[in-house]
């Protein structure tokens, strides 16, 4: 069972949700899929210590054994670094103990108890770290304007902000991990995602590939597979 939580509501501009991932004891190991989303992830149970796992270039198939109870804080796209203090660039693609990014701070108690009370520690960490947060403002609207209009381009963007286009690649690099050019293929994929389960043989690839932003349906096949390891048609019904 995965299970999505709306953030508390101090923690709001900065984290996409609190999650749940639960695998029943009577259950075998499952193999879950996890996408390129853009976020940063702090998440306690899959491991013997609390890790943040970094944005991705490409999925990964996750064991998960019976009876292991996963929470985790999903950060907005380009929030994580006032948190960590550490560019999501140079988490990218990889997975880190939480004591080796923050030094000193107490996470083990995010292991034990009942999922009420994990959550609620977790959420009193990130809380105790508000005072000194400070996510760079640029890359958090840079790709929000990314999430709802992918063809947005970077001199669009630049202009807008007023800053220099190299200052915002820097920037968006820094505070969301990848450059905005992978990051829109990153949105067309979750866009895709978030479909209704309608893949069938009456499915118009063509139609579904135009809706969610690619340019055509050979575009979004070549992509899905990079991303995703599945093609369409697979991702659509999976």
């Amino acid at each position: 069972m995965y299970h999505e939580l709306f953030p508390p509501r101090e923690l709001e501009p900065f984290l996409e949700c609190l999650w749940v991932h639960a695998v029943s004891p009577t259950q075998h190991t499952q193999m879950h899929r996890v996408l390129p989303d853009g976020c940063v992830d702090l998440i306690s149970g899959l491991h013997g210590e609390p890790t943040v796992v970094g944005p991705m270039t490409r999925h990964a198939l996750i064991p998960i054994a019976p009876g292991t109870v996963i929470v985790g804080a999903r950060f907005r796209p380009g929030t994580a670094p006032a948190f960590l203090r550490c560019a999501s660039n140079m988490l990218l693609d990889s997975e880190h103990e939480v004591s080796a990014v923050l030094p000193g701070l107490d996470v083990h108690s995010l292991e034990d108890g009942s999922v009420a009370k994990r959550l609620e520690r977790l959420r009193r960490i990130l809380v105790n770290r508000l005072d000194d947060s400070q996510p760079d403002w640029m890359a958090r609207v840079s790709a929000d304007q990314l999430r709802k209009q992918p063809t947005t381009s970077v001199a669009s963007l630049s202009r807008s902000l007023g800053v220099s286009e190299r200052q915002l690649l820097r920037r968006f690099e820094a505070g969301v991990g990848y450059p905005p050019s992978f990051f829109r293929r990153v949105v067309r994929l979750q866009r895709l995602a978030h479909l209704p389960r309608v893949a069938n043989q009456s499915t118009n690839l063509a139609r579904v590939a135009l809706e969610t932003g690619y340019a055509d349906q050979a575009h979004m096949n070549r992509d899905v597979r990079q991303l995703a390891g599945l093609t369409p048609k697979e991702f659509l019904g999976a």
